[in-house]
């Protein structure tokens, strides 16, 4: 079994992706630097969550990805400057609402609309399913965004239905 292998995502016959998840399970000692030319923040963080040491961009300079596997074989891992800032603000945003939901900043109600947007369906479904209006639902989005600091109800929704929003008391 090698040390470091470089794995392309966008591979003929096999998805990248699970890949990716096949060596971090089967082979947990290894370590995976990931090659792609798709770059997102919850792109880069779900690579990472999946088992990568590494994430270098395909067009990165060859110094660079000898450093990633020095650093890589030496630390465990490595992240240059644009993927240890998008992860940082990952953090910094989950912390965000982690910390709103573990200290009950939200109200009751507001709960009760975030766990009905993460059911699914369209704004006048979701207030009709909780008996309000469209205008009240907007209100309580709103507030939701204002108290998550985010001004991202996706991201909200995203993360709590990650963490089991059933699972929290209402």
């Amino acid at each position: 079994i090698p040390d470091i292998v470089l794995l392309d995502l966008k591979m003929p016959i096999l998805d990248g992706h699970e890949v990716l998840k096949i060596l971090s399970q089967d082979f947990p000692e290894l370590k995976t630097i990931v090659l792609s030319s798709d770059y997102s923040d919850l792109f880069v963080c779900s690579v990472i969550l999946n088992g990568a040491a590494a994430y270098i961009k395909k067009d990165s300079a060859v110094s660079e990805v000898i450093n990633a596997i020095e650093k890589v074989h030496r630390d465990g891992f490595y992240f240059n400057e644009l993927v240890s800032r998008e992860i940082l603000e990952q953090l910094k945003s989950t912390h965000k609402i982690y910390y709103l939901m573990d200290n009950e900043k939200f109200t009751r109600r507001e709960m009760e609309v975030l766990k009905a947007l993460c059911e699914g369906g369209q704004q006048k479904d979701v207030a009709r399913n909780l008996g309000i209006s469209t205008n009240t639902l907007n209100f309580h989005t709103k507030n939701l965004k204002q108290k998550s600091e985010l001004n991202n109800l996706k991201l909200l929704v995203k993360y709590a239905i990650n963490q089991g929003i059933d699972e929290i008391r209402l």
